[in-house]
């Protein structure tokens, strides 16, 4: 078994009272720290995903300190794989104990203007989101992620308008608007919260803020709603009794803003539903339609897979459902969908054409409510 890090503190004051250079590039003792400290206590998911170190490398890390804990970068450094790189990924969630304190960053950053909170939640998404993230979610083109890894970490935002140009800064501001009251570690949320939910599959880089305070037992009904601030879930598994959660553990979710107006004609389409910042496992699943311009429908197939890909529903079935029906506007989503497997994740609709259907879907909508298995 690994030490745990608190224990090397001693040691490591001792050993890391110089800088290192590996590969050209110099990391202080403060930064040192925070690498060994990720290389030393991070899982392969937070290395692989949150840290976007490739899997073997992650593995490989995780494989060299079976045997002792990692006390010096040149012990890291000479793992297979691990460049200087991997290092300064390794560093880059410790940006706000490097990055001197700076005033507030809200201002106009050539055409695009971002509130203080904006401009805090655009640092952290370029210093700490994942490449997954970022190309899949934000839809920032692929070849542009690499330069924002490079130049982590990024303290103010003339920096990073500076290393993103405008296009890129204009799809960031939109991406942190969708991401407004997202966190990525514990020490974004306030006294008596944490941060919930922060996907394994990597799509997306945070989860929730939600309070760690117990939830009393209490039931609910279709007449006899959740005092405030519970919300009442189970109703639409079609159980005459729900179960009051917290308000965290339940959230509306989007396709991404770039998926839009889907043409129905091709074969076979989609889109998918970025889901962070639930419990653990799935209860109500209520998908629904945000609009749709669809001659032939019943030509249609709708589905909805859940992250691990295994259990699906149907939203809407033509072949079976015949002419002259529409698209409903929502459905409750029941199928093989297990509701004790993961939440968070990448949910993926499947819109298949089995004849001659034209138009398009403007979009979904997927409401959630979760539990801890």
């Amino acid at each position: 078994m690994t030490k745990s890090f608190a224990v090397l503190g001693s040691l490591l004051s001792a050993v890391l009272a110089a800088d290192v250079t590996v590969e050209g590039v110099t990391f202080n003792d403060a930064e040192q720290v925070a690498v060994l400290k990720v290389a030393n206590e991070g899982s392969f998911e937070t290395l692989h995903y949150t840290f976007d170190i490739f899997d073997r490398k992650a593995q490989n890390i995780i494989d060299g300190r079976k045997t002792s804990s990692y006390t010096t970068l040149q012990q890291l450094a000479a793992i297979d794989g691990v460049t200087h790189y991997v290092l300064k990924n390794c560093f880059k969630a410790e940006v706000n104990d490097i990055c001197a304190p700076q005033p507030p960053q809200g201002g106009t950053y050539g055409s695009y203007t971002f509130t203080d909170a904006e401009a805090t939640l655009a640092l952290k998404a370029a210093n700490q989101a994942n490449t997954k993230s970022l190309v899949e979610v934000a839809n920032i083109y692929s070849t542009n992620t690499p330069n924002i890894f490079r130049q982590r970490q990024i303290c103010t935002m003339a920096d990073l308008a500076e290393v993103t140009g405008q296009d890129v800064l204009r799809i960031l501001r939109r991406f942190i608007r969708r991401e407004e009251g997202a966190c990525y570690v514990d020490s974004d949320c306030s006294t008596g919260m944490r941060c919930y939910g922060i996907p394994h599959d990597g799509i997306l880089s945070t989860g929730k803020c939600g309070s760690t305070a117990n939830v009393p037992h209490i039931e609910c009904t279709e007449t006899t709603p959740c005092p405030a601030p519970y919300v009442c879930s189970g109703l639409l598994m079609g159980w005459e009794q729900g179960t009051c959660r917290a308000e965290w553990q339940s959230g509306t979710f989007t396709t991404p803003y770039y998926i839009s107006d889907i043409d129905v004609s091709s074969a076979k389409t989609g889109t998918f539903f970025p889901v962070s910042g639930q419990a653990t496992v799935p209860e109500d699943i209520l998908m629904m339609l945000d609009g749709s311009a669809v001659t032939n429908p019943q030509d249609l197939k709708i589905i909805l897979t859940d992250p691990n890909g295994h259990g699906i529903a149907t939203y809407w079935d033509g072949p079976n459902e015949g002419a002259g029906k529409t698209i409903p506007s929502s459905v409750r989503m029941l199928g093989s969908i297990s509701r004790d497997d993961t939440v968070n994740g990448k949910w993926t609709v499947t819109i298949t054409n089995a004849g001659s259907a034209t138009g398009s879907i403007t979009g979904f909508s997927l409401y959630l409510t979760s539990r801890w298995d």
